[in-house]
């Protein structure tokens, strides 16, 4: 280890060895393509088939939620409450039809009786459960007085 250590040196540095490139060399080459209204159209198409993708797998999703928790099973306090339900529905449904006999009994009971028809007069007929009667040129029907 007999070597000695070299201090660097801050001098002006040699720049006589440096290579710039030309100008010829790096020139930017621009190539306009016309307008960029293409550019934008194809941004905006890929943008929406974007979004709409996005959207389709959300409504998949959400599907797909919706259908594994409408066919899990029931849990027994789910089930209790479901039968509570149905038992409520059907006692209210027997008193509307209770009720609704009762109301058609009472219909019944106050229904005028049915009255006999009259015999047929001199110059009637009864054609087709109707009564008519005869006048000059021809019949005439004789409502609320059925045959």
């Amino acid at each position: 280890m007999d070597r000695e250590r070299q201090e660097p040196t801050f001098s002006a540095p040699d720049v006589t060895d440096l290579q710039f490139r030309s100008d010829r060399v790096r020139q930017i080459s621009r190539e306009t393509r016309g307008p960029p209204w293409g550019y934008i159209a194809a941004g905006v198409v890929v943008t929406i088939l974007i979004a709409m993708g996005l959207i389709e797998w959300n409504v998949r999703r959400q599907a797909a939620a919706i259908t594994a928790e409408l066919t899990r099973p029931m849990t027994k306090a789910e089930q209790a409450k479901f039968d509570a339900d149905v038992a409520k529905l059907n006692r209210e449904a027997e008193a509307e039809a209770r009720a609704f006999r009762r109301s058609m009994e009472q219909a019944l009971d106050t229904m005028p009786a049915y009255a006999a028809p009259n015999p047929l007069r001199t110059g009637e007929r009864c054609i087709g459960g109707k009564r008519l009667q005869r006048i000059e040129g021809g019949w005439r029907d004789v409502p609320n007085d059925p045959c």
